[in-house]
């Protein structure tokens, strides 16, 4: 994910810092962040895998937010 904060450690956010960011990367726009976001910089840690979140926003499960991950290229996002 193209943000410049860690992933948490819980492991509940997949490979981003929030679910914001989660929404965001998939509809190939610039990063936001929810309020539940630790805001934690990444400092020089490699980028995580892109892995979803263990329960995503609904607006990140949806047809219309698939279409625009493929059309991004950022189906990972979609992989466990």
């Amino acid at each position: 994910p193209d943000c410049p904060f860690a992933v948490t450690d819980s492991g509940a956010y997949g490979g981003f810092c929030c679910k914001r960011c989660h929404v965001t990367y998939i509809r190939g726009e610039p990063a936001v962040h929810g309020e539940k976001c630790s805001k934690v910089p990444n400092g020089d840690l490699p980028r995580a895998r892109p892995s979803p979140p263990t329960d995503p926003l609904a607006e990140s499960t949806s047809q219309k937010a698939k279409q625009l991950a493929w059309k991004a290229g950022r189906s990972d996002a979609f992989q466990a």
